[in-house]
């Protein structure tokens, strides 16, 4: 049985967004368009920090920009703390989610950067090769993105701090421009 006493204060409140799958426009992923109206209502209950529980391959990076920048945008207006927490992966589009929150937590053995995206050739090898004509990789690398990155990675099991960028106030590109 639990009683209620006005004269004591209420226990803080943190609400849990889960962002779990891959991240695209349509179909049964993660969207901006699906998860607005679930993002406005976690902030919208006067909480005292936001955890985001994260485990996603990535998929569309302009998905993960809009869900990203409305996460940021709600933060810095209800001056609400976020923390990300990563259980098996938040690569590629889920790392960017991550990077919304003002602490990314993980597990030793959670899979988490920016893997980038990778072109690869067609099925021409021989002909290539005799023609003379070679493959190469494309990608960004992660500290394309040391920009993009806010706050500190904390990994709780081995008690570790890692610090991801110098100054970690600043941000360019997309997510600067939501805030």
């Amino acid at each position: 049985m639990r009683f209620k006493f006005p004269f004591l204060p209420k226990p803080a409140l943190v609400p849990v967004l889960r962002l779990q799958g891959s991240i695209g426009a349509s179909g049964r992923g993660l969207s901006d368009a699906g998860l607005a109206p679930l993002i406005e209502r976690v902030f919208k209950s006067k909480p005292a920090a936001v955890a985001l529980v994260i485990n996603s391959p990535g998929g569309s990076p302009v998905q993960s920009s809009l869900i990203a920048a409305r996460i940021r945008r709600l933060s810095l207006e209800k001056n609400v703390p976020v923390h990300a927490f990563v259980e098996d992966m938040a690569a590629s589009g889920g790392y960017w989610l991550a990077c919304a929150a003002d602490q990314i937590w993980v597990d030793d053995s959670s899979i988490l950067g920016s893997i980038g995206v990778i072109f690869s050739s067609f099925g021409f090898q021989d002909l290539m090769a005799r023609q003379g004509v070679g493959t190469c990789a494309m990608g960004v690398s992660s500290e394309a993105l040391r920009g993009f990155v806010r706050g500190t990675l904390r990994f709780h099991q081995g008690h570790s701090e890692r610090h991801l960028c110098d100054g970690c106030g600043h941000q360019s590109g997309a997510l600067a421009n939501s805030e």
